[in-house]
């Protein structure tokens, strides 16, 4: 006995292992893969990702300084998530969303 907690056949429960839905149709058991890219290979395109200053930030950032003129920032540190613009007084925030394809081009963007 240790702190009050028996350890004898009596006191042991069967414990049934926990079943997940897989509604899915998800592949649990299958084996990861290594990576097919070297690691240099790897590190460049990671490099290419930018979390400010994209194309479509940049675009959308000009277009919205012509049409409004209220006040906003971008690319704010101290909220949480770092939204892309935010407008302060409105308590409004953007984050915009890039898609890049294996070859560097731009597939889809989105503002939400």
């Amino acid at each position: 006995m240790i702190g009050g907690l028996s350890f004898g056949r009596s006191k042991i429960k069967a414990v049934k292992a926990k079943r997940v839905r897989n509604l899915l149709g998800r592949d649990f058991g299958k084996q990861r893969t290594s990576d097919k890219l070297t690691i240099e290979k790897r590190s460049s395109l990671m490099a290419k990702i930018r979390s400010r200053d994209s194309r479509l930030e940049q675009q959308f950032v000009a277009s919205l300084r012509n049409i409004t003129h209220k006040s906003f920032q971008t690319n704010v540190s101290s909220i949480k998530g770092r939204p892309d613009i935010v407008f302060k007084k409105a308590k409004f925030a953007f984050f915009s969303t890039v898609i890049f394809g294996m070859d560097g081009t731009i597939l889809a963007g989105n503002i939400c």
